[in-house]
């Protein structure tokens, strides 16, 4: 769904500014969502009924966008889209950490086949754009989620304990903070260029919609290949996280200086190996430390969606004062303050 939603919102009129609006307006509903559906799964010790609710609402509003014809329109769609998101997504991760498995493996595997299902929508969707138009993407792009839910219905309902979790967690965020923190600024910085790519490559020299397909799809493909082996891997979740911080930031620059589109796809690249670090380091790590499970994982999703108001905030500004370019080096720059903070915080926590 997201793929082309800058290009659609641009053809209704949007400038960066509001394209970046778009983008924030999931976040804002979605970073409430992850956190109060985690906390409420671990308060009331429940899973597999929010993990099949959210799937459902998630397919519902994804029909929605179907309908869309206006910039207010696509607002509301976007809002719905990150509540549905929220419902679902800490229960899910908590479930997968409590199935008796090893850990790494478990996570591991699910982060993979979700990096996998990415890789088939960047590249169906880019290419069902040379001969359907936008809304009927969407709509076709949601029966996934409708089969998600069905298999759904079928995981095993398992008996968990509740645990008590204040309304406001800070001694979990304190436990945490400097992978948070981290996680923070790289991602902020990712989302400032994530909000208008699609535009930026069809921008550059070659950019068509199959080159935004084809760099699109390399990154979650890597991120497949790389997080299945992970759990082979001999590196601690925290060693996992700060590799990916570096090689992160070499691929933002990597996008930066590209001087046409093809330059992307080995960038996207770069970008997929990086991810299948920082996020699967980050889950790993928060899980291992925290019997919160349902609550640190939407602590940790609720991060990601504040980095996605941040970061499509700060892209639209300086896109629309310097161009998309210069953006692209300014937030690169930028995202070298996650590695810092790795530094300053590390024997302060």
């Amino acid at each position: 769904l997201p793929l082309y939603l800058s290009v659609y919102a641009q053809q209704l009129g949007a400038n960066f500014s509001m394209i970046g609006l778009v983008t924030a307006i999931y976040a804002l509903t979605g970073g409430i969502s992850f956190y109060l559906f985690g906390r409420f799964s671990d308060l009331k010790a429940i899973r597999k009924v929010l993990i099949v609710s959210g799937l459902f609402f998630m397919f519902l509003t994804g029909v929605f966008h179907y309908f869309v014809q206006s910039i207010n329109g696509i607002l509301v769609a976007r809002a719905l889209f990150g509540i549905a998101a929220g419902i679902y997504t800490g229960p899910m991760i908590a479930y997968l950490s409590e199935d008796g498995n090893n850990l790494r493996q478990s996570v591991s595997g699910f982060l993979s086949f979700g990096a996998l299902g990415w890789a088939a929508g960047s590249i169906g969707a880019g290419y069902a754009a040379n001969f359907l138009n936008y809304n009927q993407i969407f709509l076709y792009s949601s029966f996934p989620v409708l089969l998600a839910f069905i298999v759904g219905l079928f995981i095993e309902h398992r008996k968990i304990s509740s645990i008590e979790v204040p309304f406001f967690p800070i001694a979990i965020i304190k436990r945490n903070l400097k992978v948070i923190l981290a996680f923070l600024v790289r991602h902020s910085m990712a989302h400032a260029i994530w909000a208008l790519f699609t535009v930026y490559i069809l921008s550059l020299k070659g950019g068509t919609p199959t080159i935004v397909a084809a760099a699109l799809g390399i990154n979650p493909l890597v991120q497949f290949f790389i997080m299945s082996s992970i759990p082979r891997m001999k590196y601690s979740s925290l060693s996992l996280f700060k590799i990916g911080l570096i090689v992160s930031t070499a691929g933002f620059f990597a996008i930066g200086f590209s001087p046409s589109a093809y330059y992307l796809i080995p960038s996207m690249a770069i970008i997929g190996v990086s991810w299948s670090f920082i996020y699967t380091g980050a889950n790993l790590y928060l899980l291992e430390r925290n019997p919160e499970k349902a609550t640190i994982a939407g602590i940790l999703h609720t991060t990601m969606s504040l980095s996605m108001i941040i970061g499509p905030i700060i892209g639209g500004i300086l896109s629309d004062i310097y161009g998309m370019k210069t953006m692209m080096l300014i937030v690169s720059a930028i995202s070298l303050l996650a590695l810092l903070g790795e530094f300053v915080f590390k024997n302060k926590i």
